[in-house]
């Protein structure tokens, strides 16, 4: 069983993924503007039926261009004297940027495709899972020696 978080500000938020020899089951909630839970995402596949397993890192512009904008407000705070606003500026602005750095395990399966964002520093726990689920489609795929194929015929 893994679990991950699903968002920098809000890490109490977590989602959970187990791999079995038969299933993949992925549990997480959908996410409004990346802190309201809306809902819950329930997912689970045969093993078999997994394929395409993918783990990638990409940047939302919204977040890192508000993170940004606030950044410059809170650097403005400072020079205008408000010496508090521009410290919380700056700390707002860095946590809503980071939010943008996030990582993604994808998979196909008969059905729609499962997505899962998580915060950049949850990537090892995305590599977990997909290692996990690719040693263990090798292990069931049945061991055939090519000249053995061949002596059957």
């Amino acid at each position: 069983m893994f679990n991950f978080s699903l968002s920098l500000l809000f890490f109490w938020m977590k989602g959970s993924a187990s791999v079995t020899a038969d299933q993949v089951k992925v549990q997480f909630s959908n996410l409004l503007f990346g802190f309201i839970p809306t809902g819950k995402n329930d997912n689970s596949a045969p093993l078999n039926d997994v394929s395409d397993v993918k783990v990638s890192s990409k940047v939302a512009a919204w977040p890192l261009t508000i993170g940004l904008i606030l950044i410059a407000l809170g650097i403005w705070g400072f020079t205008a004297r408000s010496i508090i606003l521009g410290i919380i500026g700056l700390i707002v602005g860095i946590l809503i940027g980071l939010t943008a750095f996030q990582s993604t395990l994808s998979f196909v399966k008969t059905g729609p495709d499962v997505l899962i964002a998580v915060p950049f520093y949850e990537k090892s726990t995305l590599e977990q899972i997909k290692a996990l689920i690719e040693k263990l489609q090798e292990e069931s795929r049945p061991k055939t020696d090519a000249s053995q194929v061949l002596e059957d015929l």
